[in-house]
């Protein structure tokens, strides 16, 4: 009886659902949020059974800045497109783009973009290591803000803006590593 029981009530859950994207609700995957989410990794750092960091890494590409772009005039949030935009979008042809939240409980180690940073950032792509053009902390106001909404990281994370010059030679992986005496954590991305 239980048996039959657990199946009806699947069976219920599985038919409300399709009933309800008919009825008009509708599904917030589309393209662009399939495309966010494999172009993101996430990793987290533990230490002595202590998480040390948790750390959420997107690399974008002109292409899914575009789709971006798109998905945010399709939800009403800008009318036409911005000036920022534009000058966002060109930035892609001269670098590769890495956005990163990174939270840690200790405020004083979360510190990517200081000049004296506890943390060591760097690519390696075709067995070269390059350091980054520039380390930026996402502004508050940034319109890049968004991100943390739309893939879910931790809540007290900090978020920043790493470019790294983009290379003449294709390369098939790249690899983005935050390293510290505490750990390494790497990003691997397919190109």
């Amino acid at each position: 009886m239980k048996k039959v029981f657990a199946i009806a009530i699947l069976m219920m859950f599985l038919t409300s659902c399709s009933m309800l994207h008919s009825l008009g609700f509708r599904s917030y995957k589309n393209s662009f949020t399939e495309n966010l989410a494999e172009h993101t990794k996430k990793t987290i750092l533990y230490r002595d059974f202590t998480t040390i960091a948790i750390v959420k890494v997107t690399h974008f590409n002109k292409n899914l800045m575009e789709q971006y772009i798109e998905y945010t005039q399709n939800a009403g949030s800008v009318q036409k497109k911005d000036e920022k935009y534009s000058k966002v979008l060109k930035e892609y042809d001269k670098y590769d783009i890495f956005w990163v939240a990174f939270y840690t409980d200790d405020d004083d180690i979360n510190n990517l973009a200081d000049k004296n940073s506890f943390w060591n950032v760097y690519l390696v792509r075709n067995s070269h290591t390059f350091m980054p053009v520039s380390v930026k902390e996402v502004d508050l106001n940034s319109f890049r803000k968004q991100w943390l909404y739309l893939i879910k990281s931790h809540r007290w994370a900090r978020e920043y803006i790493i470019k790294f010059k983009k290379s003449d030679v294709p390369a098939k992986q790249e690899s983005l590593v935050i390293a510290s005496y505490l750990g390494t954590m790497d990003f691997k991305f397919d190109n």
